[in-house]
């Protein structure tokens, strides 16, 4: 909820009753952006999966299955906001706008499911680079590449620590005797 609806709910309409029951109009306009930019979004990933397919025969289904269910949730979201708008009274406002909203908020999850999965499937068999890693292999080779490259870093601590081990034997044999 944006601020200046609850600014409408919380401040201006403060203890006055009537006017806690009416839609604000920021919040249809609010409402309205949000299924604007939802549908544009969709509507992008839509045309990255019709760039992505191209010559393949899936490629005019797959795009238009997602247009459609993309396109049914934004004209839902019209139906809401046409509906709020001829009267904004809460009690009347609030049945008549419940199955439009029921139905654009589960087109537009379902579009987004659908774009999602098969944005996936079309990412994941146009993958380059190597083939499978074995990780074991990978990570082995790894460590001794690592071991290699600092191996003078131990013994040049190994060799420090004995010194010092040496000096400590000598000092406390001094300050016994």
């Amino acid at each position: 909820m944006s601020s200046k609806v609850l600014w409408y709910w919380l401040v201006e309409n403060h203890a006055i009753c009537a006017g806690l029951v009416h839609v604000p109009r920021t919040f249809l306009a609010e409402f309205l952006l949000a299924a604007l930019i939802v549908f544009t979004v969709q509507c992008y990933y839509i045309m990255l999966i019709w760039r992505l397919l191209e010559d393949r025969w899936c490629r005019k289904p797959l795009a238009i299955i997602a247009l459609l269910l993309a396109t049914m949730s934004f004209g839902a979201a019209i139906a809401v906001i046409y509906r709020a708008t001829t009267d904004t009274t809460l009690a009347v406002t609030i049945p008549a706008v419940i199955i439009p909203a029921c139905i654009q908020t589960a087109a537009a999850v379902v579009a987004d499911i659908y774009i999602a999965l098969f944005l996936c499937c079309i990412l994941y068999g146009q993958r380059t680079g190597p083939g499978k890693l074995n990780v074991r292999h990978h990570l082995r080779d790894r460590i001794m590449a690592d071991v290699d490259s600092d191996i003078s870093l131990p013994m040049e601590f190994l060799s420090t620590r004995s010194r010092l081990q040496e000096w400590a034997g000598a000092s406390s044999n001094e300050s016994g005797s």
